[in-house]
C-alpha cells in the first residue's frame, strides 16, 4: 500500500479513545495530582516521583507552569 493509500485509509477511520480518565474539579496538592499521573497502585521507585516516567516527563515538557 502506498503512503497516500494508507493516509486515505486512516482518514476514513473513526477513532475513539476508549481509555479516558476523568477530570477533577477539586484543587489538588502535588501528591494528589501525582497520583493521577499513573494507574499503578505501587509507590514510585525510591528516589523518584511519578514525574520520572515517560508520561511525567511529557507533562513537564508540555504542561509545565
Amino acid at each position: 500500500m502506498s503512503s497516500e493509500g494508507l493516509a486515505d485509509a486512516l482518514e476514513g477511520l473513526a477513532v475513539v479513545d476508549h481509555h479516558v480518565h476523568g477530570a477533577t474539579a477539586e484543587d489538588l496538592d502535588r501528591a494528589a495530582f501525582e497520583q493521577l499521573v499513573s494507574e499503578s497502585d505501587r509507590p514510585p521507585a525510591r528516589g523518584t516521583t511519578r514525574f520520572d516516567s515517560q508520561v511525567g516527563l511529557a507533562m513537564l515538557r508540555w504542561c509545565a507552569p
